[in-house]
């Protein structure tokens, strides 16, 4: 590849990727960028085939479950048969993952690529509080480990976070996702977060229904 080629097809997102010092040594700037837009590349296919594996294992699983509460055989067999390039417990992490987290997320698929797949089945299970401070760490390009969210959902008393997150590292999470949304997918927000407060007001409601028929029913029998 001549040099005018390798510097007119690059991504303008390649240049954001920051490179350890050893690897680019040395290197002249059309090499430097060439490893740039490879990493680049690498990781949204990465990412991309990760989603697309965890939709494909859903759905089937689906499939093959019908209305059985429990799993089918065939399933626990496909999983077992390396008929993917999965182990077993790796596709039940992929179909956990998809069901609670990659199908609802407004991240870009190709952020997967910086977890892993035991970790991204650990998101899907944490609530939506540890998820939005998780999401804003994928949004800056951090990598996220198991050990991070192990910490958030249950943390040590040595490390001395709280189990939920301060109000502030939420904000900052959802910055970070507005900011990457288009007017279509703002929407589809602000009618989720509602219709999130509207279901959080009604469980109050008969919270407090129930707590006031509790308390007449003692006073009730406390007369008798």
């Amino acid at each position: 590849m001549s040099l005018a080629q390798s510097v007119t097809d690059l991504s303008p997102l390649s240049e954001d990727i920051e490179l350890p010092e050893a690897c680019i040594k040395g290197l002249e700037s059309y090499q430097i960028r060439d490893m740039q837009e490879c990493v680049l590349n690498i990781r949204e296919g990465t990412g991309i085939y990760l989603a697309a594996c965890a939709n494909n294992l859903y759905e089937l699983r689906n499939s093959l479950k019908g209305n059985k509460k429990g799993n089918p055989r065939q399933w626990t067999q496909f999983k077992k048969s390396e008929l993917v390039p999965f182990k077993p417990r790796e596709i039940t992490d992929l179909v956990a993952a998809w069901e609670g987290w990659f199908s609802t997320t407004t991240l870009s698929p190709d952020t997967f690529n910086l977890v892993g797949i035991r970790t991204a089945a650990k998101i899907a299970g944490a609530s939506d509080r540890i998820k939005a401070v998780i999401e804003a760490d994928l949004e800056r390009g951090t990598r996220v480990t198991e050990k991070m969210v192990d910490e958030l959902i249950a943390p040590s008393s040595k490390v001395g976070k709280i189990q939920n997150p301060s109000w502030l590292e939420i904000k900052k999470g959802y910055e970070a996702k507005l900011k990457k949304m288009d007017e279509k997918k703002l929407m589809a927000e602000a009618l989720s977060q509602r219709e999130m407060v509207f279901k959080l007001s009604e469980e109050l409601k008969n919270k407090a229904m129930l707590k006031s028929e509790v308390v007449v029913k003692k006073k009730a029998k406390a007369k008798v």
